[in-house]
């Protein structure tokens, strides 16, 4: 629709603000809201790596301080805020 196809979610973010299909601050917001939640999932991963634990996609809230978990609440905040715009955008 917008003209990009691939890319890494932080250049497609770039794009879309540069189309003006985001605004500055919501391009932001969600960088940081993708940097957050991949910080987590791969201090994570990493963590059951060094454990010997199974591997697991699953991000798990039990094992997050609660600054994490804030964070975390934030970004997913942030990303259902991106969601619902598109739907919006997007309905017939």
């Amino acid at each position: 629709m917008h003209g990009k196809l691939s890319g890494t979610p932080l250049g497609k973010i770039d794009f879309l603000q540069e189309k003006q299909v985001f605004s500055k601050e919501l391009a932001h917001d969600l960088k940081e809201a993708v940097s957050t939640i991949m910080t987590l999932y791969v201090t994570q991963r990493w963590q059951q790596k060094k454990s010997g634990a199974a591997l697991s996609s699953v991000v798990s809230f039990t094992r997050m301080s609660t600054r994490e978990k804030e964070e975390l609440i934030l970004s997913l905040k942030t990303l259902r805020e991106m969601q619902s715009q598109a739907i919006a955008g997007f309905s017939l």
